[in-house]
């Protein structure tokens, strides 16, 4: 008897599980047809509102047009046919003169005249009367219709609202009854275990019928599982090789944005071209170069944003109209620091070498810890706090023992500056993070892009950054062409780390994020010729483990919550 009642122990969870996997699908398919038919009704009625609307306020302003006619035709009338009485009593008074008895004939026709004006008169009353009456019953017409139609809408979703209700009373009430009927069978394994097995079955048969309503809600969590698969080897390799792209696309980008700004001109590939140097490292020609980037970046991502995402207008346009004042201030809020977070590193590449630009740069994974311990209470684990120190060491030996005979003594300035743009950079991740629970990444990316460019032309305009724009007009068309190189790689990295992050995860994507001070000291080395001296690549080393630790722990700390939540 004990295999007999063990046997459905192994068999029954799971078609237990798959009968409410297959409810919440109907259940889900159920409530998005209801809602969309509800959805398209709304839209017809409120199409039809619109229309009689506009209808009643063309016959309102038809009804006054006609009235301002009838007006102005009685101003014109009544002075004619006074007139014309006049001219004919007139005449008569005029021929009447011959006549032995002067007052007789003469009389009788005017009272005829005037009897005929009245006549006249009244009946243009009557058919100006009869004008507005009818205009008035038309539009009362129309008024009683656009109020049954208003009350039909107003009906119709109230019956849809009920409609939804019952079925999702109804599906939930079934839900509950499979998940009843699932208790019993998951459970015959105590009273096997018991020396009397026959009165414990009764009494576990009896109680899931009696709490059918109550207990269920517990057991909804269980459906997550089916959905995480895990990726194809295929998958993973390409994943990772579009992160290895973004990382390459990253630090070339750094590499150009040096050659850009740095004080002398560089020699391409060992001497096969000589670029560079086009602008000085100062606030404005950092905003003015950050613009053209932008310009171009946000022109293609409204091209490309709808074939990314099919929703992302429609996304952008409820955020436009949401009053939600807390998401507005950390999309904004994100986009203002992600704006001034570029601007200062370009400064930096100016004044520091690419590497170390880019070395102390990387300190925002270990802000954003710092700050949400601060802000949100998030205390670091024990890795996470090695690793701040492991980066602020790092940053230490660089800014103490850096510089070189190549690239001689370590700029303070330029190291203080790439810091902050930094730490900007850890703002940014915060406010976005939490931006990103309330809107898709594309149109959130979207929202964002633009913001810059706005921030980027508002303070282009301001009088401080105009005092310290400061560029060669015989290099206008070459800083032009560099904020289109900027544009194109900035988006190609955008492209390929989504498409990277959508098939091997945010997690392990930010692993290869840290190996940015690395590939970037090493293109720059390559392409420019520009090396780094001992302290700075030990530093940059040390700077680089220490973000691979943090963005690792991160990993591993996935799957230890995982069976929790199941």
């Amino acid at each position: 008897m004990g295999p007999q009642e063990n046997q459905p122990d192994r068999t029954n969870p799971p078609t237990a599980n798959q009968n409410l996997q297959a409810i919440n699908a109907q259940l889900e398919h159920l409530r998005n047809h209801v809602l969309q038919e509800l959805n398209q009704d709304i839209d017809q009625l409120e199409t039809r509102k619109k229309r009689l609307l506009q209808e009643t306020e063309q016959l309102e302003l038809r009804r006054q047009q006609q009235q301002q006619q009838q007006q102005d035709l009685v101003q014109q009338i009544a002075p004619a046919l006074a007139q014309q009485l006049h001219q004919l009593l007139q005449q008569q008074l005029n021929t009447g003169a011959g006549y032995p008895y002067p007052t007789s004939y003469p009389v009788e026709q005017i009272n005829d005249y005037s009897e005929n004006a009245n006549r006249a008169i009244a009946s243009l009353d009557t058919t100006l009367r009869t004008t507005f009456r009818t205009l008035q019953q038309d539009l009362s017409s129309y008024q009683s219709s656009l109020s049954q139609q208003l009350g039909q809408m107003y009906s119709l979703e109230q019956q849809g609202t009920a409609i939804l209700e019952t079925l999702v009373t109804r599906l939930k009430a079934e839900l509950e009854a499979k998940m009843a009927e699932s208790v019993p069978v998951a459970s015959p394994r105590p009273p096997a275990m018991r020396p009397s097995p026959p009165p414990p079955r009764p009494v576990q048969n009896t109680p899931p019928v009696a709490v059918e309503p109550p207990p269920p809600p517990p057991e909804p969590p269980a459906p997550p599982k089916p959905p995480k698969k895990r990726p194809k080897p295929s998958q993973v390799k390409l994943g990772f090789t579009m992160i290895l792209l973004y990382s390459l696309a990253l630090s070339l980008q750094n590499v150009v944005t040096r050659v850009i700004v740095k004080p002398e001109p560089s020699d391409i590939l060992g001497g096969v071209l000589r670029l560079g140097s086009y602008i000085a490292p100062s606030f404005g020609n950092a905003v003015l170069l950050l613009m053209l980037r932008m310009v171009f970046v946000v022109l293609v991502m409204f091209v490309l944003a709808g074939f990314l995402y099919p929703r992302t207008w429609t996304d952008i346009k409820q955020f436009a109209q949401s009053k939600n004042t807390n998401l507005w201030l950390k999309v904004i809020g994100s986009g203002f620091f992600l704006f001034l977070s570029q601007a200062l590193i370009y400064i930096a590449f100016g004044l520091l070498p690419a590497g170390v630009a880019i070395t102390i740069f990387f300190i925002f994974p270990i802000v954003t810890v710092l700050l949400s311990w601060l802000l949100f209470g998030e205390k670091p684990s024990l890795i996470r706090a090695i690793a701040t120190g492991i980066v602020f060491l790092g940053v230490a030996i660089i800014a103490l023992f850096g510089g070189g005979s190549q690239v001689g003594d370590i700029s303070i300035p330029g190291i203080a500056i790439a810091a902050a743009s930094g730490i900007t950079f850890a703002l940014y991740v915060l406010l976005i993070q939490a931006g990103a629970k309330a809107i898709h990444p594309i149109p959130l990316s979207v929202i964002n892009f633009a913001t810059i460019l706005i921030f980027s032309i508002l303070s282009f305009l301001m009088p401080f950054t105009q005092s310290t724009v400061d560029v060669n007009p015989d290099m206008t068309v070459e800083i032009a062409i560099c904020g289109l190189v900027l544009g194109g790689i900035s988006l190609f990295s955008y492209l390929v780390n989504n498409i990277g992050i959508s098939l091997i995860g945010a997690a392990r994507a930010s692993i290869f994020g840290a190996t940015g001070p690395v590939f970037t000291a090493l293109l720059t080395f390559l392409i420019v010729g520009e090396a780094l001296s001992f302290p700075e690549i030990l530093g940059m080393l040390i700077v680089t483990g220490g973000v691979a630790a943090v963005s690792a722990e991160r990993l591993l700390k996935k799957p230890k919550n995982q069976p929790k939540n199941r």
